[in-house]
């Protein structure tokens, strides 16, 4: 008499976002959430908001649970709540592993996921946020709370070496802490005629006058990325122009910098756009004016 085997129990992760926007951290995230083998894990993804990372998970057949209130900025009573939220999600839905990405989520996350009993506590570090421009006693803080949510995982992954090395004479680090780079497929690039085609629809000109430099940048708008600099750098370069791809939270702010600095002419906030790594060859000059980068 012929006996089947029971089928493997699916393991079940819970990956865990602060917003739901499109970023690095947040390809992250999509990429392993939707390249697992759907019949040996039960996927899903909890974050804040509902942008384009929650779309894109729900268009991919990823489960998305929301967290409100949780954004990123430090809200004492907002983060007792995402706290709560985050304690009862991980006791309803029993992962056997909760892989937790970016700074403030890494503490709220690892916290709850103590209390609630998860055994698996994953952290991937996308860059230290005490290293962001901040006052000395904010990055300070900063700095312990991020000491803190690496002694409450069991697992750290660093995908920069020099961030690894940096924790090294950390206390009760043991040997949880552990380096993989993120993995990206070859980039297909625009040929540079067909890509400055493209870039000048975007910013609504027909041509770049001779002598003249087309320099580009792709990020998010915030603080970290240091778009200011770059337009304060604007203000002195003659005969170029500098295209900024991307959408965030700096925008109203940028925008009013480039009106009172004269630059509406010569700086553009092209917005998100699907795909962007394939427009740099049209660019002369590409730029990163990123005060830090979690993987540069």
């Amino acid at each position: 008499m012929l006996t089947m085997e029971p089928s493997p129990q699916k393991k079940k992760i819970l990956y865990v976002i602060t917003k739901s926007n499109w970023g690095g951290a947040q390809r992250y995230v999509f990429d392993l959430a939707t390249s697992l083998p759907k019949d040996r894990y039960e996927v899903k993804v909890a974050l804040g908001g509902n942008g384009q990372l929650a779309e894109r998970l729900r268009e991919n057949g990823v489960t998305v649970l929301s967290i409100k209130k949780l954004e990123r900025d430090v809200r004492a009573l907002k983060d007792l709540f995402v706290l709560w939220a985050l304690f009862r999600v991980f006791k309803k839905e029993k992962p056997d592993i909760v892989h937790l990405n970016s700074s403030k989520i890494g503490g709220l996350g690892a916290l709850a996921a103590r209390l609630a009993g998860v055994k698996n506590i994953l952290f991937t570090v996308h860059g230290f946020a005490f290293k962001e421009d901040r006052a000395a006693i904010a990055r300070l803080f900063i700095k312990f709370l991020t000491w803190l949510t690496l002694v409450f995982t069991t697992k750290n992954i660093f995908v920069t070496r020099r961030e690894l090395v940096e924790t090294n004479g950390w206390a009760l680090m043991g040997n949880k802490n552990i380096l993989i780079h993120n993995g990206i497929s070859s980039p297909r690039y625009l040929s540079r005629e067909e890509a400055r085609k493209k870039i000048l629809g975007f910013l609504g000109i027909d041509e770049v006058p001779p002598d003249t430099l087309l320099i580009g940048t792709i990020g998010e708008l915030t603080r970290n990325k240091g778009y200011g600099y770059a337009l304060d750098a604007m203000v002195d370069c003659p005969r170029s122009f500098l295209a900024i791809i991307g959408e965030g939270e700096e925008k109203t702010d940028l925008l009013s910098k480039l009106a009172a600095k004269g630059l509406g002419s010569k700086v553009f906030l092209v917005g998100f756009i699907p795909e962007a790594y394939a427009l740099i060859t049209a660019f002369d000059i590409f730029l990163i004016s990123s005060v830090k980068e979690g993987f540069p």
